[in-house]
């Protein structure tokens, strides 16, 4: 019994500090990966530039998901899963108009301005929904296709886990929101599918998560060492050397 209850308390206490150190990455701290050390009062403007960041490269990314959607509903048109097919594709593309549409007239994080831990919820949240979706492929369409649309499966998941990576970069916590839900659907139905070489096909996949996680933490510490050196550039030319107290361009800044 008291194994039992020391076992729940590890499991519990191991939860607890996994949900700290999602709420750290979702502060900007990066350390327990090799990231800076940031400070709370650059957090904000962080945040902003790594949602910048991501919204330049969304625009791509929506038509990306818009043309693969487009290839698998043309693969099994015709075939007994063609009506899934077109349903789901429809509502990757409705999905991926919405984002591109949003991302077009939403305001711009100009130079300077912050971002809440509010706008990194919902960055993960739209990549957590678009993740579920291509994670549906696998799951329901692979064990019930034929040898051609298995591998026209395979090859839109795999190309879709690396886009979405590098489009997500900026952000881990909103690249692991996407990744994980297709990482895991994939590795579920080669194991349903039963044959050897699909298994064999999960180590690589295997592989190829854990290169695109640690790519994406490399890259968005990175760019926090950049933002944070560009940072304390700023604050050198607005601060008089002698005195350390603000210049006249600070002071002029402040006018305007």
């Amino acid at each position: 019994m008291h194994r039992n209850a020391g076992r729940a308390h590890g499991a519990g206490m191991g939860l607890h500090e996994f949900g700290l150190a999602f709420k750290r990455i979702l502060d900007g701290d990066l350390t327990p990966f090799g990231g800076p050390v940031i400070d709370q009062a650059i957090a904000g403007r962080l945040r902003a530039a790594q949602i910048a960041i991501v919204a330049r490269f969304t625009p791509a990314m929506m038509l990306a998901n818009v043309l693969n959607a487009g290839i698998l509903m043309a693969a099994f048109w015709g075939t007994p899963q063609h009506g899934f097919a077109i349903g789901w594709g429809f509502t990757v593309i409705t999905f991926s108009a919405y984002i591109y549409l949003r991302r077009r007239y939403a305001p711009v994080y100009q130079k300077g301005r912050t971002a809440s831990r509010r706008a990194i919820r919902r960055a993960m949240f739209n990549a957590m929904c678009l993740g579920v979706m291509w994670a549906l492929l696998p799951l329901l369409l692979f064990p019930n296709a034929g040898p051609n649309g298995q591998i026209i499966i395979v090859a839109l998941s795999i190309g879709m886990m690396c886009g979405g990576a590098l489009t997500l970069s900026a952000i881990p916590a909103a690249g692991l929101s996407y990744l994980a839900p297709l990482v895991i659907t994939s590795a579920i139905a080669l194991v349903w599918n039963g044959e050897m070489v699909y298994r064999l096909v999960i180590g690589l996949l295997i592989v190829y998560a854990a290169v695109l996680m640690r790519a994406m933490f490399i890259y968005a510490g990175q760019t926090a060492v950049r933002f944070i050196a560009e940072i304390e550039h700023e604050q050198a030319a607005r601060t008089d050397a002698l005195t350390q107290l603000p210049n006249r361009l600070a002071f002029n800044d402040r006018l305007d």
